[in-house]
């Protein structure tokens, strides 16, 4: 799954620097995630992610970073 990961997210920041909206299951977000911030794979075990909410990777001026992860304040009953 790294390597689709990988994959992907060369085609994704091959078309320039404009923002991307992507959806997909928990499983391989985390793996995404991983591969973006260059963690080792058991790294994502400690990244939990909710159905429905948002995240945020970008690249920082020290390389890449989680701006915003599992964030659910946009839906019904999440706490504030």
């Amino acid at each position: 799954m790294r390597e689709r990961a990988a994959a992907f997210l060369g085609e994704v920041l091959g078309r320039g620097g404009e923002a991307r909206i992507v959806f997909s299951h928990g499983h391989f977000l985390r793996v995404l995630a991983l591969v973006f911030l260059d963690l080792p794979d058991g790294a994502g075990a400690r990244l939990n992610l909710g159905t429905g909410s948002v995240s945020v990777l970008r690249a920082g001026d020290h390389g890449n970073l989680i701006q915003l992860w599992n964030d659910a304040g946009h839906l019904p009953g999440a706490p504030a």
